[in-house]
């Protein structure tokens, strides 16, 4: 099941009358549909999730926000924040932070998981490193596309790493 997919139909759902979306088997890619989600209730649209096998989309017109913020992408964040961490820092990657609705945002926890010091604000991540970086054995199915970096990273750990289940058909 391709979270594109996915998203496309929930937000083609509302302006075409609504109705009900099943999903057969487990969704991969739960927080860019979520990402989905939130940005269509700020439109207007509430959709009705159940146990993520479900989504119950109610007729609607989307209405436009008087404001809305666009986020840096985290995935591309990640290159940074890890260039970061292999060179000891600081550096700091404005655009997305604490306050992130993006799944990728979790690359943080790799690196904190690597030894890396990380500080955050609503819109903002810094990141730095004292030393060698530790080696890790994660799974990292929830953040796909920022494992690639995960992986770059742990060629500056001090010891073999594993980064498993990595393969997503978002």
């Amino acid at each position: 099941m391709s979270s594109q997919y996915l998203s496309s139909l929930l937000i083609a759902l509302p302006i075409a009358g609504g109705g009900t979306i099943e999903v057969e088997g487990e969704l991969i890619s739960k927080p860019y549909v979520t990402i989905t989600l939130n940005m269509m209730h700020k439109f207007g649209a509430d959709v009705r999730v159940s146990a993520w096998r479900s989504f119950e989309v109610p007729g609607h017109s989307y209405l436009a926000p008087k404001e809305i913020l666009v986020e840096g992408d985290a995935s591309s964040a990640s290159y940074f924040l890890a260039a970061g961490a292999i060179s000891g820092g600081p550096v700091r990657v404005i655009g997305v932070g604490r306050d992130s609705i993006q799944g990728d945002v979790r690359f943080t926890e790799v690196l904190q998981q690597m030894g890396a010091r990380l500080e955050f604000g609503p819109d903002w991540i810094e990141v730095s490193s004292a030393g060698k970086l530790k080696p890790i054995d994660l799974d990292l199915n929830h953040i796909p596309d920022a494992a690639m970096t995960a992986a770059v990273a742990a060629l500056f750990a001090d010891g073999p790493s594993t980064i498993r289940n990595i393969a997503a058909g978002r």
